[in-house]
């Protein structure tokens, strides 16, 4: 076992499987609730795209993402991809996280730990594939953060 953690090509290969782990675990989450879960905010933000006049209420971009993927189809496959889509969005962001937190601290069970946490624990699959504005927001945050964090390192600032 201690091999195959200090194999460089192992520890490669763990950190390609697990995000497609994960990946897999909210698609099979997305399908037992098909298409998705679509919250109330969703029907005034396709309102808005069908009629062409946004207000600020809802992001354009979120507003713009939920209408083209509804009129894609015209039935539940364009929602079904649109969570697809926002499922691998968003467990790519969590795992962006948790391989900053892998690098500082160098714990591969924790790592485990928290990839089976993300993956199979019901509130964050629920959270993931449900359509509200903030849950790609929110993984686009994560992002940012780690950026800025990683960034700070490489320059030295404090």
């Amino acid at each position: 076992m201690n091999n195959i953690l200090h194999n460089q090509k192992s520890k490669d290969t763990i950190a390609y499987i697990l995000p497609v782990i994960m990946i897999i675990s909210h698609i099979l989450a997305m399908i037992s609730l098909y298409p998705g879960i679509y919250h109330y905010d969703v029907g005034t933000q396709i309102d808005q795209y069908t009629s062409g006049v946004f207000n600020t209420n809802h992001p354009i971009i979120h507003t713009l993402f939920v209408g083209f993927f509804s009129q894609l189809t015209g039935n539940n496959t364009g929602y079904a991809i649109a969570t697809i889509i926002q499922i691998i969005v968003v467990d790519l962001a969590i795992y962006y996280m948790l391989m900053f937190v892998y690098r500082k601290t160098k714990r591969l069970l924790l790592h485990l730990f928290f990839v089976c946490f993300f993956s199979f624990t019901p509130f964050c699959a629920f959270l993931i594939i449900s359509h509200t504005k903030d849950i790609l927001f929110a993984a686009f945050g994560i992002v940012f953060v780690i950026d800025i964090l990683r960034y700070r390192e490489k320059s030295k600032l404090y």
